[in-house]
């Protein structure tokens, strides 16, 4: 049986996406394919850091330098985890 896609509500700025319609006509996809087509070649050209925020690995050294090495492989592993792993896990937590 094929997994359903996941449904997810995009609020984008008017300018951003009147840019997708148009590579959507351009390739001719529809608006979902062109922004999926976007991520997938995001994520393929190398770690999804190409996308971190300016200043993300200074505030990774900091946070990670007060961390021992148990809480790091915790958050690691917390990373890695399919979100309904991550709410069941929070769940436990509270």
């Amino acid at each position: 049986m094929k997994e359903k896609p996941y449904k997810f509500v995009l609020r984008l700025p008017p300018e951003m996406r009147e840019k997708i319609v148009e590579a959507a006509g351009r390739y001719r996809r529809s608006i979902n394919s062109e922004i999926v087509a976007r991520l997938e070649q995001s994520f393929s050209e190398g770690s999804p850091a190409n996308a971190a925020p300016p200043l993300h690995p200074h505030l990774e050294h900091v946070l990670r330098s007060r961390l021992d090495a148990d809480e790091q492989r915790l958050i690691n592993g917390y990373r890695h985890l399919e979100q309904r792993k991550r709410a069941a896990l929070l769940d436990f937590l509270d």
